[in-house]
């Protein structure tokens, strides 16, 4: 019976949970959310041999002018992934469906690192409902904007390393997929220093080192290479260059500069305390409407999107809880310290930078099964992602209410 019942509710967040991303598509396009081609237009650039994008149906923001041509200051893999797609189906490939494909993988990799964790298959879908549906990686993956579809692209790539670390273990390999998520977000790169600090543990440090480096190394020439037919310098990526830094809701948070500790108690602050708004009568006063919630766009703390994630109080040290923690740790510093601190996002995105690894060290805090609390703050994480997303843009398709 304890099967059954179990089987019934991975069933129900599952078809829930997909229903869920075409209900708030759909809803989002009515309200015309502006979904980005950034990566697509990069990745026709690329098919003839270009860098600048084309003049010709360019984006307006999230890029770099520089004598009169437009760069994209996104890392270039994702375009390149995608160039023999853009070449076969033309400049009109929807982007969205990149987000996608890294949502599927995703999950994936996430129930077989889950198996290799000594989990239980339905355990490791559960921990993949989890994360696909019950953290901020929901909204990244499934809305399509450009900027989202990089961090979804770099969670992903970021998991095929985790899952290959878990397997076979080929560090040439994971050093390929460290390159491919360092040259999507320039500070993946610091995902490394799991695997590395994994390798000192063992024997054959050398051979693995070196293995691991290769195409680290080669990726660093790659991008060095790209920045300099860009900016005449290896080392300018453009994020310092960008016109999005400049622009409203964003101005004034770069004033104290673009990496500051200025910006680390709001950085903090998003990740750890803020709370969904109220949703208020319009009629005056303080009286609290139904559907009573809705995101604050700015952000919310983890611990809204993802309760799951109340259980690192309970910690439990694993075989890998030292490598994660320390990795963790080292991901979310540049966040922790950049003016950015989002707009127009369901919870803290940035965190999806280490929160792969903040994962990794979760998994030994839950035992080798999961038990009844643990898939109830799944389930409400779910919930709370699934209906209340629309929020974000005064949508709520569940609700049948639309602001």
């Amino acid at each position: 019976m304890k099967k059954i019942v179990d089987l019934l509710l991975i069933i129900f967040l599952l078809g829930f949970g997909v229903f869920s991303i075409f209900t708030i598509q759909g809803a989002t396009v009515e309200k015309k959310f502006p979904v980005g081609n950034h990566l697509v237009k990069l990745a026709e650039s690329f098919s003839k041999g270009e860098v600048a994008l084309s003049p010709f149906g360019r984006p307006t923001t999230d890029i770099v002018d520089i004598g009169g041509r437009q760069y994209l200051y996104f890392g270039p893999f994702p375009s390149l992934l995608i160039t023999p797609v853009v070449l076969m189906f033309g400049g009109n490939w929807p982007q969205t469906y990149l987000g996608i494909v890294s949502f599927v993988v995703v999950f994936l990799t996430i129930v077989l690192i889950g198996k290799k964790n000594g989990f239980k298959f339905s355990d490791g879908v559960w921990l993949a409902i989890f994360f696909c549906f019950s953290s901020v990686f929901f909204g990244v993956s499934i809305l399509g904007m450009s900027s989202y579809t990089v961090q979804t692209v770099g969670v992903a790539v970021t998991f095929l390393a985790l899952a290959e670390f878990f397997g076979k273990r080929r560090y040439l390999i994971i050093g390929a997929l460290v390159a491919a998520a360092g040259l999507t977000r320039i500070g993946l790169y610091l995902s490394a220093v799991f695997f590395i600090l994994e390798i000192f543990r063992g024997p054959d440090k050398a051979r693995k080192l070196v293995l691991l480096a290769l195409p680290i190394l080669l990726s660093l020439l790659v991008l060095g290479a790209y920045n300099y037919k860009r900016f005449r310098s290896p080392l300018e990526t453009g994020y310092r260059l960008q016109t999005t830094a400049i622009s409203y809701p964003m101005s004034k948070n770069i004033l104290p500069g673009m990496f500051s500790p200025y910006h680390l108690a709001t950085n903090l602050y998003t990740l750890l305390v803020m709370a969904p708004e109220p949703i208020l009568d319009p009629r005056g006063g303080f009286m609290v409407m139904f559907p009573f919630l809705k995101a604050n766009p700015w952000g919310m703390a983890i611990w809204f999107t993802s309760p799951l994630f109340l259980w690192l109080f309970f910690f439990r040290k694993g075989s890998h809880s030292f490598s994660s923690g320390v990795t963790t740790f080292l991901l979310a510093l540049p966040s922790l310290f950049y003016f950015g601190v989002g707009y127009s996002q369901f919870g803290y995105r940035y965190s999806l930078d280490f929160l792969p690894f903040l994962f990794i060290l979760l998994l030994p805090m839950l035992g080798k099964e999961l038990n009844y609390l643990h898939k109830l703050l799944i389930i409400l994480g779910v919930l709370f992602n699934c209906l209340f997303l629309g929020s974000l843009f005064g949508v709520y398709p569940f609700f049948g209410i639309y602001g």
